[in-house]
């Protein structure tokens, strides 16, 4: 009995394994899948054990052939694609991860400018103010830097005021040149910069200012 079931187990591993080899074998000299699996079907009528409801070679699938093995032919043919899509789903989503990481990581870093420390605060006009802060929380591995605001004047905890909005400037250092004409501001600094931006909107004694920065920056 136990002999019985091995040469059944050992009959259906062969035919399976055959089936998958030539599928690989016909993959790999380029033949369409559908030649492919009609000529499976036209070595099944050929050896005479063939059935009427598995149709015929040359008219519609399973093409003659014993559905099983029209199985393995394609799951051999198929496996590329699947492969590709499983790379492909796996890239995706390891991007996506990173995209995450990323925007987590920029939004805690502007949380950081809750732990700057109020530096200076310098009226540059009848209206407009310049606050500097220090960030200094970044450790060895990270350099102090300065953020640079411009506003009207500012009451209470300016470092918190400050910490909600957006610096036009961010530096290595805290000593820029700065004056103003009407809404021009005029800004001379010698050293690192790490970030400027010229869109500047604040209010200042009920109005609305919208500057225009002239940065002058010598490394």
């Amino acid at each position: 009995m136990q002999s019985g079931m091995n040469n059944v187990f050992n009959t259906c591993c062969r035919a399976e394994f055959g089936n998958f080899n030539f599928g690989a074998a016909g993959y790999a000299a380029g033949i369409p899948a559908k030649i492919l699996l009609m000529g499976a079907g036209w070595a099944q009528s050929r050896a005479g054990t063939s059935r009427p409801e598995w149709s015929r070679w040359y008219k519609d699938a399973p093409y003659g052939d014993d559905p099983q093995d029209q199985y393995w032919i394609r799951e051999r043919v198929s496996m590329p694609l699947k492969t590709a899509i499983k790379w492909f789903h796996r890239a995706l989503t390891a991007t996506l991860l990173i995209i995450v990481i990323g925007f987590v990581m920029l939004n805690s870093g502007g949380n950081n400018r809750a732990e700057d420390k109020l530096v200076s605060a310098q009226q540059i006009s009848d209206s407009t103010w310049l606050y500097i802060t220090e960030y200094s929380a970044g450790g060895a591995t990270v350099a102090d830097s300065y953020r640079y605001y411009l506003s009207g004047k500012l009451e209470g905890n300016v470092s918190a005021i400050l910490a909600k909005q957006v610096p036009f400037l961010v530096a290595a250092g805290s000593a820029a040149n700065v004056s103003a004409d009407g809404d021009n501001i005029n800004i001379k600094y010698s050293g690192k910069v790490f970030s400027f931006s010229n869109s500047v909107v604040y209010k200042a004694k009920g109005n609305t200012h919208l500057p225009h920065i002239n940065f002058q920056a010598n490394n």
